[in-house]
């Protein structure tokens, strides 16, 4: 884990909140896309700028969400277009 000085940046665009689904951007082809819902441990936290944040909508279960962009058949999708 690592920590960021607050007073040294402006982190209010950064912050996460429970529910929020992470996206990693960069890595092997095996991992780029893989998902993860942020449930709030640490309280305060920011994300890393290989990761992309989405917010789902109020309505909306993070945790499914997760489930269904990991999921076999998104990834077998995933690769078939990039080939």
């Amino acid at each position: 884990m690592k920590f960021v000085d607050p007073s040294e940046h402006d982190l209010s665009a950064k912050l996460l909140e429970p529910g929020d689904l992470l996206f990693n951007r960069t890595n092997s082809a095996e991992l780029v896309g893989k998902t993860a819902v942020y449930a709030g441990k640490p309280p305060v936290s920011t994300f890393a700028s290989y990761l992309i944040r989405v917010r789902v909508l109020s309505a909306a279960d993070s945790n499914w969400c997760a489930i269904v962009l990991n999921s076999v058949a998104r990834t077998s999708r995933l690769w078939s277009c990039s080939r």
